[in-house]
């Protein structure tokens, strides 16, 4: 309460009149969220946003299986949620240097670097699990 995040852009979507999401690192706790907000609205003007952050830590831990390897990216491919501790805060393809400078702004990932990860593309076989590959 009381404190501007008009840099954020959720808060800017609730300003804006519409509902907003965004996950980022809290600029206060320094701790992963997803954030939802809805603009407050009294005789047809908007008077501020309401905003609730949900800690994903525990939605992680839930996803805690060692033959599963889970992750979550936002739109520029910042994986953010993983089952695997190395993967956050790394991306799925190196930022353009506009991007990475956007992205820096926001505060959304605090002084995170933001590296790619070294990912190998696979083609895609048509086989599927439990499937024999020879059509038997």
């Amino acid at each position: 309460m009381g404190r501007n995040f008009a840099f954020r852009p959720y808060f800017k979507d609730g300003l804006s009149g519409k509902a907003g999401r965004y996950f980022a690192l809290g600029t206060t706790s320094k701790k992963r969220g997803y954030f939802f907000s809805y603009p407050v609205h009294y005789r047809g003007k908007t008077l501020g946003v309401i905003v609730v952050k949900i800690d994903i830590n525990d939605i992680e831990n839930d996803w805690n299986d060692p033959l599963t390897d889970i992750l979550v990216t936002d739109e520029d491919g910042v994986i953010f949620l993983s089952t695997r501790p190395e993967w956050k805060f790394r991306t799925l393809a190196p930022l353009s240097q506009a991007d990475l400078q956007r992205i820096l702004s926001s505060l959304r990932y605090g002084e995170e670097a933001l590296e790619a990860l070294n990912v190998i593309r696979r083609k895609d076989r048509g086989w599927h699990r439990g499937c024999d590959p020879g059509g038997r």
